[in-house]
């Protein structure tokens, strides 16, 4: 079954006030708009990833699985894309992370992102993502650190607690992405000039431990 491309309404019916950052300046207006139902794309996902049956969780494995190695898979990097596909409107989906180790990105991206080799999140590949990740600290990997893919270098950030929900939202008019803790509203990082340049865009997920991600 191909991707689906969404309209500016979601079919989701509940409803939540949404904070959003907008345009130039500061300020912040209150959005009332029904959150996406996303599920993951199973031809996109690399082979080591495993997917819930109902296309709403997704884990690694330790073991290869024996996919097909079509065009539109990940083949090196531990990457799935969702389903949905948006040109136009706004847009939000949450997703839970896991605990703290758990390490993992989550992002929209261009439909025409490369599937093949090594890929490096950042906005010129095609991705604008938050991420957790394990950091060198005196010789060891026992730490971790949340940045923004931003280039050229990424962006540190930091939340007011240790995240279990995030929720990513979209504005494609205003090329506008950001990332929210989904438990207490707090913003934690805001793309203000993505460039689309008027392509679909997905949600986006990577893991790389074995906790898993629900959508």
């Amino acid at each position: 079954m191909p991707p689906e491309a969404s309209p500016s309404e979601a079919s989701h019916t509940t409803c939540m006030f949404l904070l959003h950052s907008w345009g130039a300046g500061v300020g912040w207006v209150v959005v009332r708009q029904p959150r996406v139902n996303v599920t993951l794309y199973p031809d996109t996902a690399h082979p080591n990833l495993i997917l819930s049956e109902d296309l709403k969780c997704v884990q690694w494995g330790d073991r290869r699985q024996d996919l097909p190695d079509n065009s539109e898979r990940f083949d090196k990097e531990m990457f799935v894309l969702g389903r949905k596909r948006f040109t136009s409107g706004r847009h939000w989906w949450e997703v839970e992370v896991g605990g703290e180790w758990a390490e993992w990105a989550v992002s929209v991206a261009r439909e025409s992102v490369r599937r093949k080799g090594d890929i490096t999140l950042n906005p010129s590949e095609g991705f604008w993502a938050l991420q957790k990740t394990m950091v060198d600290t005196f010789g060891s990997f026992s730490d971790w650190q949340l940045s923004a893919s931003t280039s050229p270098k990424l962006t540190v950030v930091y939340a007011r607690s240790e995240l279990r929900k995030i929720r990513v939202s979209l504005h494609y008019e205003e090329g506008l992405v950001e990332f929210f803790d989904g438990d207490t509203n707090n913003s934690i990082f805001a793309f203000p000039s993505a460039s689309f340049s008027g392509e679909r865009i997905c949600p986006f997920f990577h893991l790389n431990l074995d906790s898993p991600l629900h959508i």
